[in-house]
């Protein structure tokens, strides 16, 4: 009995120093300035590393805006080698005051909200200023500007460009941002007081190293119903390419999605099927923490009106132009899994037909509908035997996997813009098919067709891959300039042609994983 005592005693010592000996993760992120305006985008840097300072191996960072009640705002951030960035359109429903930034890694949840990058940024609602809103505005000329003198120079002009020279050792790790001077805020320190929404205790987290992982569980499920030796579910991403990803199930009774290489917002299919194969449900889970702050200090902002009001105008502009960013399009691709269709069809140069069955009858090739057990099936023509295949093809409607033939023969064919016919084996999670008929609709969103019960369409929003930054408005208002990873000793940024004061912003990672900055104002025509 002793020596098991000690066996387990030993093998838990072991446990807990091997996972001493794993390098933990840290975060720094950079915002291109600390105070803005709803409807403006608030652009990240993120740079992750393992304790040894080496980069770390995640592929997604998470980045909330959070005040004390909810999260406000929240994006997934791409990595490569550690280092990524992002935009997050800030709601024009958002009230005035200081918001904490989170920013983490999925596996970074293992070890609690301590170990997450937080900083205070502030927020206004020009159109909606309440008494209610902690938040208090000064005249501009009583803020004095905190510039960290230095010795080399860092930041200057020579007359046709403002010139940035970066220390080498920061070079890959720090931005640099240039803005008008309107809207004036003081660097605050975070609370260190935080509730974690999302309850986590017990829960493992996997690292990211592939791309994101995507979780979901049975909708109204009790707890315990859900795992069941039979049940299946897939994750379908609707649009030009077949996209399919089997859920593994998870301890907790959810199922992962292991994707790679996916980025951006994406019509998404959830469906799942228990072992006698009635549908069951499914909803996708939230893969943020949602950390909200106990207690957020009082925001003071030091602007004159006309500034507020030339850069409310400019935000306006901006919100509308998020709005038009929500509606994605989808560019019709002709490739598909990296090769290209056997035979394509375009079906705006032929004669419209009311349904998928009449073309496939009167004018596509290599397509046979045929029953087995009294169910209609389709297949393809294999060219090496010079017959049709004996194993059904596998039928897609965007992206989507259709069972029911029958369904997408009545389909309406007005709808549907490419018919591509690939030959060949194709294997997609746990199964495989001879041949793939892929009908691709014009808006690519499975128009007018009818999910089953146990299939949910959701439109889900993948990390951002390294978006260009454009000031969207052309205004003057906005940042001027941002590179959220500076990769050259000196950066040269023409002048602003607009009068006035702007500053410019230097930030970087030091050693000890904090972000420290230099800020320099510089005035132009005056």
């Amino acid at each position: 009995m002793t020596k098991r005592v000690y066996l387990i005693f030993f093998a838990m010592l072991w446990a807990i120093m091997a996972r001493a000996q794993t390098p933990r993760e840290n975060v720094a992120a950079m915002t291109d300035r600390d105070c803005y305006l709803t409807g403006e985008r608030l652009r990240v840097s993120v740079d992750v590393r393992l304790e040894d300072g080496t980069p770390s191996p995640s592929k997604v960072a998470y980045v909330e805006v959070s005040d004390t009640r909810q999260m406000c705002a929240q994006a997934m951030v791409a990595l490569d080698n550690g280092v990524g960035w992002g935009e997050i359109a800030l709601s024009p429903n958002m009230h005035s005051g200081n918001y904490q930034l989170t920013v983490y890694t999925r596996e970074m949840r293992n070890y609690g909200t301590d170990a997450y990058f937080k900083r205070i940024i502030g927020v206004v609602n020009a159109d909606r200023l309440s008494r209610r809103d902690a938040i208090s505005f000064l005249p501009k000329d009583q803020y004095r500007d905190s510039i960290i003198p230095t010795t080399n120079n860092i930041l200057h002009k020579d007359g046709s460009n403002i010139i940035i020279n970066v220390a080498k050792e920061n070079l890959g790790h720090c931005s640099v941002s240039l803005e008008r001077v309107g809207l004036i805020t003081e660097p605050q320190e975070t609370t260190k007081k935080q509730v974690e929404k999302n309850s986590s205790k017990g829960i493992k987290f996997a690292p990211e190293l592939e791309g994101h992982i995507v979780s979901a569980r049975v909708a109204k499920a009790e707890e315990g119903d859900v795992v069941r030796k039979g049940d299946r579910t897939r994750l379908v991403l609707v649009g030009q390419t077949a996209s399919v990803y089997d859920g593994q199930r998870q301890e907790d009774g959810s199922f992962c999605y292991y994707t790679s290489n996916i980025y951006g917002t994406q019509p998404s299919v959830v469906n799942g099927y228990d072992y006698s194969d009635n549908a069951m449900p499914m909803k996708l889970m939230s893969p943020f923490a949602m950390v909200i702050p106990q207690s957020l200090p009082d925001l003071t902002v030091y602007c004159d009106k006309k500034d507020l009001v030339a850069r409310r105008n400019e935000a306006r502009r901006q919100n509308e132009i998020n709005e038009w960013i929500k509606i994605d399009t989808l560019a019709h691709s002709m490739g598909f899994m990296d090769s290209e269709p056997d035979r394509f069809y375009d079906l705006d140069e032929y004669t419209k037909f009311s349904t998928i069955h009449e073309i496939l009858v009167e004018f596509v090739r290599g397509v046979k509908r045929k029953k087995y057990q009294g169910v209609n099936n389709l297949y393809t023509f294999v060219p090496e035997t010079r017959r049709y295949s004996t194993w059904p093809a596998l039928v897609l409607l965007d992206g989507m996997p259709v069972y029911d033939v029958d369904e997408i023969l009545a389909y309406d064919a007005h709808l549907v813009k490419y018919v591509q016919i690939y030959n060949g084996r194709y294997t997609f999670g746990n199964s495989c098919c001879q041949g793939i008929i892929s009908f691709i609709t014009h808006k690519g969103r499975l128009s007018n067709y009818k999910l089953d019960a146990g299939s949910h369409l959701v439109s889900y929003a993948f990390p951002q891959n390294r978006p260009s930054f454009v000031n969207m408005t052309g205004g003057e208002c906005g940042v001027i300039y941002w590179n959220p990873c500076v990769e050259s000793e000196q950066i040269k940024i023409d002048v602003p042609s607009e009068r006035g004061e702007y500053r410019a912003v230097l930030q970087w990672r030091n050693e000890n994983g904090t972000v420290e900055r230099i800020t320099e104002s510089i005035t132009i025509g005056g």
